[in-house]
């Protein structure tokens, strides 16, 4: 589905032609496969290798994969897609955000009290097929689906 003409269509409105496709996850969040992710920022990416460069740190291999947090000048690089299988409410499980906190870096978990505390929350509502992007440094957070 990410490599559909439309969907290419879309992401070309936020790259040039440049942009490269780095992961696909499906999340598939049901009454019996239910979880509560608290606030966070999307730093820790697959990678093919390691790297000694600034930087490029926190390495971990999950499932036989290397992992490691991605220095802020590469996480300004990317833009996280997110397609909706289906309809996505705060009842749902679904999204809530804080606008414009990616802004402010990579943040320490402190700092990510002080911002929720002070700053607007946003729930975010999606239709089946719609297309989310959003900055992965952007703070975010999904409750369990609500019965």
């Amino acid at each position: 589905m990410i490599f559909s003409n439309k969907i290419n269509r879309l992401l070309n409105t936020f790259f040039d032609d440049n942009f490269t496709f780095m992961r696909g996850i499906l999340f598939d969040k049901t009454y019996k496969n239910n979880w509560r992710v608290g606030w966070y920022q999307d730093k820790i990416f697959a990678v093919s290798h390691k790297v000694n460069l600034p930087g490029w740190q926190s390495w971990s291999t999950k499932q036989n994969v290397l992992h490691c947090q991605l220095p802020d000048e590469v996480l300004n690089q990317i833009i996280t897609s997110r397609l909706h299988l289906n309809e996505m409410t705060l009842q749902s499980g679904g999204l809530q955000v804080i606008p414009q906190s990616y802004l402010n870096g990579v943040l320490l978990r402190e700092q990510i009290e002080t911002i929720v505390s002070t700053k607007q929350v946003i729930n975010i509502r999606a239709n089946a097929g719609d297309l989310m992007v959003m900055r992965p440094k952007l703070l975010h957070r999904s409750n369990k689906i609500i019965r």
